[in-house]
């Protein structure tokens, strides 16, 4: 199975737009891998996408992505979902104003996203119009429960914020978890342990990984409700997974390519295959 990271990035992109710190330079003078976009996850094998950040067009052109049959949301959040335009421009054709034969994407939400998307942002209305024109089916599940797409048998669990949710991925014996953000205070089931990969957003930065230097105060507002990259660590030690992507990496954390290179090789070191997301990063399982 292959796995494409289309957006490495976690809420802010690299580069922000007004910033000139020096990751944001880097990111403008050398492009890929210094440049993050928006939270999205492509299973070329299945054409399955996960989420629509603001960047997907950009990120689809770049993979050479021109067709999606089936797309999953973690959740409502705004760098998650607001690309959700994305199914006029694959699947419209705006002259003949109908849709373009033989595209039209499957969008699955869970009786939880359903009731979240109707009352945040204006997503579910905009849904029922893309399904309306014939661009979109809308296809919804239970939280918790398995479902199939060919092969491949996907299931959606809740964590600890219950509007957020991972997906356990099942193909033969494969197993792998996709989770794209928000994993604070999450108690993964043993189902979790042992699996073949694991996708995870890496945490916030509280600590500098090389120096060790403070870079946040104990009583800091994102530590009350925001995995640590320490967190995170501890999480990838309890699963024990054959092998971890760190994603989700925050343009505001400015931790730089040496600071990740670090993260692998100490952890390498400490017998955890670890490698950190860059955008187009793909993985064969």
């Amino acid at each position: 199975m292959k796995i494409e990271i289309l957006g490495s990035g976690g809420s802010v992109v690299t580069p922000r737009p007004g910033c000139y710190c020096e990751s944001c330079i880097k990111a403008r003078l050398h492009g890929a891998p210094f440049i993050r976009t928006g939270p999205s996850v492509f299973i070329h094998d299945y054409s399955i996408l996960i989420d629509t950040p603001e960047d997907i067009g950009f990120q689809l052109n770049r993979s050479q992505i021109d067709k999606i049959k089936h797309c999953l949301y973690s959740h409502w959040h705004g760098d998650h979902v607001l690309g959700r335009r994305i199914w006029y421009t694959l699947n419209y054709n705006f002259k003949s104003n109908r849709p373009i034969h033989h595209r039209k994407t499957t969008i699955y939400l869970t009786e939880t996203e359903k009731i979240d998307f109707e009352k945040n942002l204006g997503h579910f209305d905009h849904f029922r119009k893309l399904e309306h024109e014939g661009l979109i089916n809308i296809v919804i599940i239970k939280d918790n429960d398995p479902f199939l797409i060919t092969n491949l048998e996907l299931r959606p669990y809740q964590l600890e914020d219950k509007s957020i949710f991972a997906f356990l991925l099942k193909e033969n014996k494969k197993r792998i978890c996709i989770a794209m953000d928000d994993l604070y205070g999450w108690e993964p089931p043993t189902v979790f342990c042992d699996l073949d990969l694991l996708i995870l957003p890496i945490g916030i930065f509280d600590f500098h990984p090389i120096s060790g230097k403070k870079l946040m105060s104990k009583n800091h507002h994102l530590l009350r409700d925001e995995m640590t990259f320490v967190d995170t660590l501890s999480l990838v030690k309890k699963l024990r997974p054959k092998q971890t992507v760190f994603m989700h990496i925050e343009e505001h954390d400015h931790i730089g390519l040496d600071s990740l290179r670090h993260i692998e090789e100490n952890s390498r070191n400490n017998g955890y295959n670890v490698l950190c997301a860059y955008d187009g990063m793909q993985i064969i399982v």
